[in-house]
């Protein structure tokens, strides 16, 4: 797959970018990402070679927009220009009509057919460029949008107010109905493309974090300083205090603490020493680094994030698919009602024949396609981009929507509820001397890396130095068996563990000679707040499973422990396979895993969840990778999850309900076209403005 980024002019709303992305989808196209603020297209192709590419730009051109040239100089945004010429013709034919409202006479100028229409061409020009290209686009193509329905309208009352300007008929005139539905409508589309660009302004952030500068070491010897984007595998980087990390890589010498905050949404930093590994726009408290670039530019984990995100908030939900259907059909049907409008009106209702192609043109321009078409989008984008700063992943936009009607959620035990760290529970020495046999355990499980050992060191190391190293004549660990020590007085030591039922606990013996002389349980840790997580989905009727291949007696400790509902011990991955297969059978089901031994597992589950380091984000096959290990983070992703869906329903709601609405009051004569115009414009900010709500909503 080759990735191809163009810019593309001509994109007006929101409806522009819905229907750019279909026919980008039609001609094969994958990973689509559309930013309507700066008109960047960015997609992969199976192919790249110039015919196939030459096809893609035609069938774009047909819809009435362009693809700039890469030579080409970047156009200024004319939308803004476009707004005030026609504010500024627009007015007097407005002032005009609203003084017709009261007593003050209208100066005779304004009364006028021919100035009328001097003063109203530029601004139906502007609309002919603005909405008709990307109209007649759309018929060339046998699609349809929103700018049909405007031009329609639009054009139906200026030329109807020529004629009227032809015959010198002045109950004609509607030239302030074309002017205003023109400039009322790019004032909406103004506004949009400036509201819609908060809804994307996390991908802009993590952009932002990638344009920073390194400090490179030069094979003579010099520091060059550098942007982050020149920088390559295998440069060596100074990394300074209150840097920002320029790419992924290795620490090859210093230490210090890291902020990566930014990407994982962990707020307390992390110490990293030689031999460890960097992400790239973490930012460094403490200390000073050598780096080596291991990953640079989109192979970087930023880089990859950002893939992620624009993935997530470019693919489509089950919602989305609906809202496209119904939107496909919604403007021939508008059209349609539009026709039936004014010939019941004038033929069998009878009513003026003005009124009658008024009621028409009112329901063409209140009619909105577009609010049904940002609806799911805009508020995808706003979830995904507040998710991605607290460390959450959703790899496809409908994530969040299968995610939030759980009826089940699984879980693994160990790294997922517990923290997969051992610590002492209880130690007993049946020897009077207590701290010697302590300090013979701390010197013979310092020597091992098991993880056990961590924990037995970390408890003992308060009596490290009762045994000299010369004390020992050998320590060794034996693979599956244990340490086992001789001293130089000729003592036989022997330190083994063993599973026992006793308490879910793994039990360390120390023998002396062949005789047991103490003995060490361990426990693996909950994590923190697992009781508060599990009482979460509890209490809103979610379901809780453990699913765990370790023994019987740890597996109900942990159950029992956190109140879940049910557990499974001792289960293989087939085994685990099949348990998610019957509760997907009785309900949405969602697992969460570490992502490598459950692989099946999540994959089969309707939802998979992963709790990830960076360094296999690459590696997951989950529906949403968790960046940090806390339990929060996993309600705060179904929290977000719930708010997602609920956004893009009230968006829904409000769209269908105002187009329910509108037409049948705009077909009744209940609304001008001016005012159907403002509601139309309207109606696309309340979707907007409601998604971009929750980027602050409290989960």
């Amino acid at each position: 797959m080759n990735p191809i980024e163009w810019k593309v002019e001509g994109m007006t709303c929101g409806g522009c970018v819905q229907k750019l992305r279909q026919q980008l989808e039609k001609e094969g196209a994958q990973e689509i990402f559309i930013d309507l603020a700066s008109g960047g297209v960015e997609f992969t192709s199976i192919s790249s070679d110039y015919s196939s590419l030459e096809k893609i730009k035609k069938s774009i051109h047909l819809l009435g927009f362009k693809v700039a040239k890469e030579d080409s100089k970047a156009k200024g945004d004319f939308l803004k220009i476009k707004l005030i010429i026609a504010s500024i013709f627009t007015f007097p034919l407005l002032f005009g009509h609203l003084l017709m409202m009261t007593p003050i006479p209208m100066p005779v100028i304004l009364e006028n057919g021919f100035f009328q229409l001097v003063i109203c061409l530029p601004v139906y020009l502007i609309g002919l460029q603005h909405f008709g290209t990307s109209a007649w686009g759309a018929i060339r193509s046998g699609t349809s949008n929103m700018d049909v329905l405007i031009f329609m309208g639009t054009t139906a009352a200026f030329f109807y107010s020529l004629t009227g300007t032809i015959i010198d008929e002045p109950d004609y005139f509607f030239y302030e109905t074309a002017a205003t539905i023109i400039t009322l409508v790019l004032a909406g589309n103004f506004i949009e493309k400036r509201a819609i660009k908060s809804t994307t302004s996390s991908i802009d952030d993590l952009i932002k974090l990638q344009k920073t500068f390194a400090h490179r070491k030069e094979e003579d010897g010099r520091t060059t300083r550098i942007p982050s984007s020149e920088v390559q595998v295998g440069d060596h980087l100074f990394v300074n205090e209150g840097d920002q990390v320029p790419c992924d890589g290795i620490i090859l010498s210093g230490e210090g603490s890291f902020d990566e905050a930014l990407l994982t949404g962990e707020g307390i930093p992390v110490f990293r020493k030689k031999g460890d590994e960097l992400v790239g726009a973490s930012v460094l408290i403490s200390g000073n680094v050598v780096l080596k670039a291991t990953a640079v530019g989109k192979e970087s984990f930023l880089g990859r994030l950002i893939k992620l995100v624009k993935n997530a908030q470019n693919s489509k939900s089950g919602m989305q698919i609906l809202a496209d259907k119904i939107s496909s059909v919604f403007v021939p049907v508008v059209i349609l009602i539009a026709l039936a409008t004014f010939f019941i009106s004038w033929s069998i209702v009878g009513i003026a024949l003005q009124s009658a192609l008024m009621n028409a043109v009112a329901v063409l321009v209140i009619a909105c396609p577009c609010a049904m078409g940002i609806a799911t989008p805009t508020a995808v984008m706003v979830g995904v981009g507040r998710a991605a700063k607290m460390g959450i992943l959703p790899r496809l936009g409908d994530s969040f929507e299968r995610l939030a009607g759980i009826e089940h959620l699984v879980l693994d035990k160990t790294g997922t509820l517990t923290s997969g760290r051992f610590l002492v529970d209880s130690f007993e020495c049946q020897s009077e001397n207590t701290e010697e046999i302590s300090g013979i355990i701390y010197q013979m499980e310092q020597r091992s890396n098991h993880p056990v050992a961590k924990a037995i060191t970390d408890f003992f190391k308060p009596y490290a130095s009762i045994h000299e190293k010369d004390d020992w004549e050998k320590i060794t660990e034996i693979p599956g068996s244990g340490i086992e020590a001789y001293t130089k007085s000729g003592d036989y030591f022997l330190l083994s563990g063993e599973d026992t039922d006793l308490k879910g606990v793994h039990l360390i013996t120390l023998k002396k000679n062949g005789e047991e002389i103490a003995f060490i349980q361990l426990k693996d840790s909950l994590k923190d707040n697992a009781k508060q997580a599990m009482n979460y989905f509890r209490n809103i009727g979610i379901k809780t499973i453990l699913l765990s291949g370790d023994r019987k007696a740890p597996t109900e400790t942990v159950a029992k422990t956190l109140a879940i509902d049910t557990f499974y011990a001792m289960q293989s991955p087939e085994e685990k396979l099949k348990v998610i297969e019957d509760y997907t059978a009785k309900g949405r089901t969602a697992m969460v895993g570490d992502g490598i031994n459950d692989a099946v597992a999540l994959a089969r589950a309707d939802i998979g969840i992963a709790y990830s380091s960076t360094a296999t984000l690459a590696m997951q096959s989950a529906d949403i990778v968790l960046l940090n290990d806390q339990l929060e983070t996993l309600v705060d992703t179904h929290k977000l999850s719930r708010k997602t869906v609920t956004t893009i329903k009230q968006n829904l709601f409000w769209a269908f309900s105002y187009n329910i609405v509108a037409i049948p009051m705009a077909a009744l004569g209940f609304l001008n076209p001016m005012a159907a115009a403002f509601f139309m414009a309207f109606s696309d900010l309340v979707v907007i403005g409601n998604s971009v709500r929750l980027k602050w909503k409290k989960l």
